[in-house]
């Protein structure tokens, strides 16, 4: 089990608030994704949308190398892509979907068109990894003595 510290953004047309929204104990980052879009965004991080066109991330060589490396250490494919054929420009195009960049990001932090027409306030959503369970290690019993000291007001448990 692992501790995980979610957090959010909410960003208005004349404000900014980041915060922490609650720890939660969770097996991996996958679980953690899958609590806060089934807990915090109704379902739309991994709803499918048969219409939208194949999800793809797109760096430019040269300019984006560092974020490319680190997309591709973590076993994802990439392949050329042009935008249009009058740049100069070289393309790279990373396979995965959007359930899977969330997961790999930690969050939507990077998703700035989500904010982009939020005239009441939009709110991102991402989290950390605190703490990690190892064998024989007691974790859960410290979490729950945490809660009791008053230094934590809320842990949850993911399902």
């Amino acid at each position: 089990m692992n501790l995980y510290k979610i957090t959010f953004t909410h960003m208005g047309p004349k404000d900014r608030k980041d915060g922490i929204e609650t720890y939660l104990v969770a097996e991996s980052d996958e679980q953690v994704a899958e609590w806060i879009d089934k807990n915090h965004c109704y379902g739309r991080w991994f709803e499918v949308d048969e219409d939208a066109d194949e999800p793809a991330l797109v760096f430019t060589l040269g300019e984006d190398d560092a974020e490319i490396k680190r997309w591709t250490d973590a076993g994802f494919k990439t392949e050329p892509f042009t935008y249009d054929w009058a740049s100069r420009f070289e393309y790279v195009r990373i396979v995965c979907t959007l359930k899977q960049r969330i997961v790999f990001e930690r969050g939507d932090y990077w998703d700035e068109e989500a904010c982009s027409d939020a005239y009441y306030g939009a709110i991102q959503w991402g989290w950390e990894k605190v703490a990690t369970e190892t064998p024989g290690d007691r974790l859960t019993g410290w979490f729950h003595s945490l809660i009791e000291a008053g230094i934590a007001i809320d842990i949850r448990v993911a399902s």
